[in-house]
């Protein structure tokens, strides 16, 4: 009579298990179908409005991508290569792009607030209107950067290659730039109340009418003849530096 009972509970049991089994696999699935990883190629693919938020896309290759308004929130790309991709609008909020290359990409009114581009190469891209507040682009490569009418407000650009960056109408209140190449860099009506410009070398650059001067800081900044400074400003020489 006991094994007889002990047959049938362990039947119920197994028949149990058989019928969970399945639910649990699919909720395993849908725990870590959010944030793929994908390291491939996509050259030239569209990708617009899509929703990437959290991938793991180190290494992956998306040159010329469709991008736009995508939303790449918090994603982990390291070295990717963004080269000539179309992002305008796209969100990459807190995202890890460190050592990514976005050479003559369109981040136009992109949002990348609090993410890190450190040693990243966004040479010739375009940043205009974009949101980069607190922003880390520490050691980038950027000669020839649009970030006209930019949002930085405590945006990191120490050690960054800015040669002939166009800054334009940006607010630039708190950032820093210690230790920049800041050579024929436009700094036309930006503002840059608070912003730290320690050790950067303005050859050639136009800072005539930035707004906020007397409230930055420019300990070790130089300058050249060719560079245009505004009224009560005065900077060593870099040729003496």
């Amino acid at each position: 009579m006991t094994g007889r009972i002990f047959q049938t509970l362990l039947f119920a049991a197994s028949a149990l298990m058989t019928v969970s089994m399945p639910s649990f696999a699919q909720e395993g699935v849908s725990r870590i179908s959010w944030g793929p990883s994908y390291s491939g190629s996509c050259t030239d693919c569209v990708l617009a409005g899509r929703n990437m938020a959290g991938w793991n896309i180190s290494n992956a290759h998306y040159p010329g991508a469709n991008l736009s308004a995508a939303n790449l929130r918090s994603v982990i790309a390291h070295n990717a290569n963004f080269d000539r991709a179309k992002a305008p609008g796209a969100d990459f909020r807190r995202a890890d792009l460190t050592g990514a290359s976005l050479i003559e990409t369109d981040l136009t009114a992109a949002r990348l607030n609090d993410a890190n581009l450190s040693g990243g190469n966004l040479s010739k891209a375009s940043l205009v209107s974009a949101r980069i507040k607190d922003t880390i682009f520490v050691g980038c490569t950027m000669t020839g950067t649009k970030l006209e009418r930019a949002y930085a407000k405590g945006a990191d650009f120490s050690a960054a290659n800015l040669k002939g960056a166009g800054f334009a109408e940006a607010d630039l209140t708190d950032a820093v730039f210690d230790n920049a190449v800041m050579t024929k860099t436009d700094l036309t009506l930006a503002i840059v109340t608070g912003a730290s410009f320690r050790d950067v070398r303005f050859a050639g650059a136009d800072l005539s009418t930035i707004i906020g001067a007397d409230e930055a800081v420019f300990e070790g900044a130089c300058a050249t003849t060719k560079t245009k400074l505004p009224e009560g400003l005065t900077l060593k020489s870099c040729d003496a530096s």
